[in-house]
């Protein structure tokens, strides 16, 4: 045979491959929820098909239909094009299946007969190609059992004469063909029966590979036992040669030799289990025999392609079980009858007892050794990170270990959750499902993390690994090969060529001088800062090439020597299994990271999506030793889309998408879903308020800002700090109950339990690497977890601010965040690279900007804001308008606002969310951002109150004018006040203007003292003790002087919302700033309204409610905004020293000519005198003048 050999057989098993994955995809396409409506569009197939034979040439548009056919062939004539089209590939893979497998046969019987003189024992490589292929036509045969292939080539015949009209009547035989696919029997029943008649050709060569390679290496590892007495996977001694002319045995248990095996034994049991289904004379040998009982006793299903696998002992009881019994009718007349008897009961009860011992024993022995493997791998792994250097000496062993690992999560994903089948007598005795355990074992994801940690250990020494390769390639090249091939080269005397015109002494020469080129090339790879040489992938290629060509040569008729010759001669020891070696080791060298992958593979258990789910579930919802692996199933699913041939479909990423952003919601919800669990119940026990002051060093990071994790966690695993206020630490941390921390909760989980468990699943969420879950998208856990977290933790701020109607208390919510930071930062070491000062950064800005919470509003009507619009809404409504009635009013000494209403009357007690200490705990909790939308909320009431006050000064400007000189010459002419009150018809109106306003300027004089008392401390750290007045001002907020525990000092600007509202009300500004030189009359005369007689003075407050405080905060506000617009706009400025001498004189005015008791007249004038005291900017007289006016009115007063 010539060199067509290698290419003739991979380019099958590559043919192979692509049917397998093509009739898989067909079998899901045509569903059977599919079939019926399919069914319908072809029953008119039977008389068309009739007319095709006939190739009658009418349309089949002229057949008499019944109505429902009709209707269904006028859908199928609608979209006979397209349906056409994607019925043309199926149909085309059923027409060229019958030639692929008759062409398959031929090859593997004529590779039989080349294989014939030639002994496997130590070249079992040679075989992996030609058993793969075989195994893969038995698998395809199945899968063509479960393919509608009468309904497939019917509709490709129907819409194919639809389209074409008649215009491309079909031949005879091609119609006649059709129809034989057709009615080729393919049933379940039938698949076997064929495939054992298809394949006895080529039974002795089976035979040959079960006798050298499978039974040997079988008998020696298979088992859990086994495989510990072996060693292999033991820490110890390495041998890295083998005897060449050892027996079977003694190889296979040699360490280099056995290691190797054990990446080849999950290969070599699914060999077994074909061969003898396939060739049940195997099963009635002596080895045969006990090797059936073995396999048979240690599984249930067998694995036909991907998800589809089939019940392995009723395929043996349906084709094996009669070889057997035959056998024993052939011996019964030799032997004593006592050996008949065993004989028969052997016969008949072979395949039952093993399904017996396979339900009671194969689930826990594989489940032994999985757990098995895992510690191995585990120890292999630590001590690799211990000592890189032996990574590439332990290869093999990690190589085999990721092998066996693959095949036992392949093997329980085929049994796990499957309904064992009975028969009747079967279903009266015994109930029990072993394979349906309701749960996935947990050593399924342990396995698979340990697989996933050797993965990545590999990789991470790949360089090591690939130096090792090049340097054992240079020995086996320089020593033993390329002297060998020269040497056979020399005496090789035959000049026949093969097909491609080559001796096979230009074989031998052209593979000598292709080891050279490699050997050369190789040694760039021992100097890891060298680049790798970029003809390496060309010399692969070319050693493969020539490897197959040699195999072929030698297995040719006319080759000297032969292969027997070659494997028997004393010149050449060891020489095919040393060049098989060779080429596996160039690969290592060349590819590491796709021979990894191929060992380490999990991409099949994409195709059990309800399988993968269930254990992902168990995984997430188990202990913390379980959920410490939740992220293992990401391997799997990452490792579905590798290795994807140019042009080939990948039907898994679809899948894998669904699979991943499952896990990772699941996994995110559950960690949620414990954090929670925790919080309800005892807290974490700290060492005094160490964790309260660690998430108060978060909470004074005023201004250093950082990227929130949606846009930042993909550019830097950072942590950065929480920027809200520093606030006092309580001095200790709440301490679970004695004993409390140890009992179960509703679930049956201990306390420490839940901690443990959220635990793991934050370091597992937050330390996996981002997964590719196709080409175009990558999946980061961290990302969904910190989107959970955050979600948690707003939902637990929500809970703690919103309390029906009312906001919680300012400092009361702080001291909530404060908890619950701190709690954050005791989960910081689990969170790793998230940063729990982030998270609770992010949730703080969700919650100002765009996290819903539900409230009521004042209507009764409910209403979606975000946390911060509601606070602010919260201030703006109650305590600014006072749109509840609670009568809010102003407490000056206080700096405060207060309800006339009790709690227990349904109001609210304002004062105690009105005072400083409460509004710094507000900045603190929403930051600058949140002071600065409470400021600009108070701006639209404020307008109200300020346009009101203007429309009442417009309305009658002559008469204020006149009132203006007259108390410019008579200070103390009540009488005009009294006229001028008479003719102010509104003066309700004014009084309600001025409370409201005052509300609103008073929140904003304390919202600004908070926010400087937010930044001060970072401001004296940064060496710019008056930096925040800046920030004040970008603030929109009015600046105060002010001193640790003084409160306001003497010295403070106008507020910019007031100035700006009184320039931006009326036609004219010049005359708009004119007008209002008037406000300290208008206010003056305020007090001849009515609700004056009914003020009252309360001493909880120190304050006549209602008014006087109102006065105070405006008179103020207005004194010091008057002289900034007259500024602006180069006018005559009015100092504030004048405007207050007007508003005494009027307001002094006023009160003479009221009855009203002697003792409220002088607190009124004495609390708007004090509000009047401050010395403003640049008027340092007016303190010594307010003073006289205060004496002046107190006098006139007692008077």
């Amino acid at each position: 045979m010539s060199a067509q050999y290698g290419e003739s057989l991979q380019e099958a098993l590559q043919q192979s491959e692509a049917f397998l994955a093509s009739l898989h995809d067909l079998s899901h396409g045509f569903s059977k929820e599919r079939q019926p409506c399919l069914q319908v569009y072809v029953a008119t197939y039977h008389e068309l098909a009739a007319r095709l034979v006939r190739r009658s040439s009418e349309h089949p548009a002229s057949l008499n239909l019944a109505m429902t056919e009709q209707t269904a062939y006028e859908v199928v004539c609608t979209r006979a094009e397209q349906m056409l089209l994607e019925a043309s590939p199926s149909y085309r893979l059923l027409q060229d299946y019958p030639a692929f497998q008759q062409k398959t046969m031929v090859l593997l019987a004529r590779l039989h007969q080349l294989w014939a003189p030639f002994s496997l024992e130590y070249t079992h490589h040679l075989m992996r190609p030609y058993m793969t292929l075989l195994c893969n036509l038995a698998r395809l045969q199945f899968l063509m059992a479960s393919v509608p292939r009468q309904l497939v080539i019917q509709m490709y015949s129907l819409l194919h004469s639809i389209v074409h009209q008649g215009q491309a009547p079909l031949l005879e035989d091609q119609a006649a063909n059709r129809i034989a696919l057709m009615n080729c029997d393919c049933s379940p029943e039938r698949v076997m029966p064929s495939l054992q008649t298809l394949m006895r050709p080529i039974e002795p060569r089976v035979t040959q590979v079960l006798n050298q390679i499978l039974y040997p290496v079988l008998r020696l590892y298979h088992g859990v036992d086994s495989l510990k007495d072996s060693r292999l996977l033991e820490l110890g001694p390495i041998t890295e040669h083998f005897s060449s002319k050892a027996s079977p045995e003694q190889n296979a248990s040699s360490t280099a030799e056995g290691w190797q095996m054990l990446a080849w034994l999950p290969l070599f049991e699914t060999w077994a289990l074909w061969c003898l289904l396939l060739f049940p004379g195997l099963a009635t040998q002596a080895e045969g025999t006990s090797l059936l009982q073995k396999l048979l006793g240690n599984s249930m299903r067998l694995q036909i392609y991907r998800e589809r696998s089939e019940w392995v002992h009723h395929l043996y009881e349906l084709h094996v079980k009669p070889a057997l019994v035959l056998t024993f009718h052939a011996s019964r007349a030799v032997g004593p009858s006592e050996d008949r008897e065993a004989l028969s009961h052997s016969a008949k009860d072979l395949i039952e007892s093993s399904r017996r011992v396979a339900l009671a024993n194969c689930m826990e022995n594989h489940q032994l050794m999985r757990l098995y493997l895992q510690q191995r791998l585990e120890d292999l792994v630590n001590f690799c990170a211990i000592e890189p250097s032996r990574v590439a000496a332990l290869l093999q062993q990690l190589l085999g270990a990721l092998e066996l690992a693959r095949g036992e999560i392949t093997w329980y994903f085929c049994h796990f959750d499957e309904i064992v089948p009975k028969n009747p007598v079967q279903a009266l005795v015994d109930t029990s499902q072993p394979l349906r355990s309701g749960s996935m074992d947990l050593s399924v994801p342990g396995l698979i993390a340990a697989m996933q940690r050797t993965r990545s250990i590999c990789l991470q020494f790949r360089s090591a690994v690939a130096a090792f390769a090049a340097d054992s390639i240079r020995q086996a090249v320089d020593q033993d090969l390329s002297p060998a091939l020269m040497r056979m080269a020399s005496q090789t005397a035959n000049t026949e060529t093969d097909e491609d015109g080559l001796t096979f002494g230009h074989i031998l020469r052209r593979m000598s001088k292709g080891l050279t080129s490699i050997s050369r090339h190789t040694l760039q790879l021992q100097d890891p800062e060298q680049k790798p040489c970029p003809f390496l992938p060309e010399d692969l290629r070319k050693l493969q090439s020539g490897w197959m060509m040699f195999i072929a040569a030698i297995f040719s008729s006319h080759a000297t020597p032969s292969a027997a010759e070659l494997e028997d001669s004393g010149s050449y020891p060891g020489l095919l299994c040393a060049f098989a070696q060779l080429v596996d080791l160039a690969e290592v060298a060349v590819s590491f990271p796709i021979v990894l992958q191929r060992a380490s593979s999990l991409k099949e258990l994409v195709f059990w999506p309800g399988k993968m789910l269930a254990g992902m579930k168990a995984t997430i919802k188990g202990p913390s030793t379980a959920a410490a692996n939740a992220c293992a199933w990401l391997y799997p699913i990452a490792d579905s889309d590798d290795n994807v041939l140019p042009g080939q479909h990948d039907s898994c990423s679809p899948t894998s998408i669904r699979l991943a952003e499952s896990l990772v919601r699941q996994a995110s919800q559950h960690a949620v879903h414990l954090l929670a669990k925790i919080l309800k119940g005892p807290l974490l026990q700290m060492q005094g308020s160490l964790g309260l002051q660690a998430a108060a060093a978060h909470l004074q990071t005023v201004g250093e800002d950082a990227p929130a994790h949606s846009m930042g966690l993909r550019a830097a695993w950072s942590a950065p700090r929480l920027p809200m206020l520093s606030q006092p630490v309580p001095q200790s941390w709440p301490m679970p109950i004695s004993g409390q921390e140890s009992r179960p909760d509703a679930e049956g989980v201990s306390f420490e339990g839940n901690l443990q468990s959220v635990h793991a699943l934050l370091r597992s969420l937050s330390t996996a690497a981002p997964v590719r879950v196709s080409p175009v998208q990558t999946i980061l856990p961290a990302e969904h977890l910190a989107a959970a977290i955050i979600a948690f933790l707003c939902g637990q701020i929500q809970q703690s601010a919103v309390a029906g109607e009312d906001l919680q208390i300012p400092s009361l919510l702080r001291r909530d965040v404060v908890h619950l930071s701190a709690f954050m930062i005791q989960l910081q070491a689990p969170l790793g690279n998230l940063g729990a000062g982030t998270l609770m950064k992010d949730a703080m800005m969700s919650l100002c900007a765009s996290e819903a919470v539900a409230t009521t509003a004042a209507q009764g009507t409910g209403t979606n804001q975000s946390l911060l619009s509601f606070v602010v809404a919260w201030y703006t409504d109650v305590a600014a308008r006072d749109v509840r009635n609670l009568g809010v009013s102003i407490a000056t000494s206080k700096q405060r606002l207060y309800s006339s209403l009790s709690v227990k009357e349904g109001g609210v007690d304002i004062a105690q969310y009105t005072n400083i200490t409460e509004l710094e705990a507000l900045v603190a909790v929403f930051g600058l951002d949140g002071a600065r939308l409470l400021a600009a909320s108070l701006e639209e009431p404020l307008k109200e109150a300020v346009w009101g006050l203007h429309d009442v000064m417009t309305a009658h400007e002559p008469m204020l004018a006149h009132l203006q000189m007259q108390l410019q010459a008579y200070p103390g002419d009540w009488a005009a006040c009294a006229q001028a009150a008479e003719g102010l018809s509104d003066l309700d109106a004014v009084l309600s203007s001025l409370k409201l306003a005052a509300r609103c300027l008073l929140l904003r004089e304390l919202l600004s003292l908070a926010c400087q008392k937010l930044m001060q401390p970072a401001c004296e750290r940064k060496g710019l003790p008056s930096a925040w007045d800046h920030s004040l001002q970008a603030l929109g907020l009015p600046v105060f002087l002010c001193s640790r525990g003084s409160g306001l000092q003497a010295e403070g600007t106008a507020d910019p919302a007031l100035c700006h509202m009184m320039t931006g009300v009326g036609k004219g500004r010049k005359e708009t700033i004119e007008r209002w030189s008037y406000w300290p009359l208008l206010m003056g005369l305020a007090f001849w309204s009515p609700m004056w007689s009914s003020a009252t003075y309360v001493p909880a407050h120190d304050n006549l409610s209602n008014n006087m405080g109102c006065f105070s905060i405006c008179a103020r506000a207005f004194a010091a905004a008057l002289p900034v617009l007259q500024q602006t706009l180069s006018l005559p400025q009015v100092a504030p020293a004048a405007s207050a001498k007007l508003l005494l004189a009027c307001a002094e005015a006023s009160m003479s000519g009221r009855q009203d008791h002697v003792a409220g007249k002088l607190l009124a004038l004495n609390d708007l005198t004090a509000a009047l005291s401050c010395t403003w900017p640049g008027h340092a007289s007016s303190a010594a003048y307010l003073q006289v006016c205060h004496l002046q009115a107190c006098l006139c007063t007692a008077a």
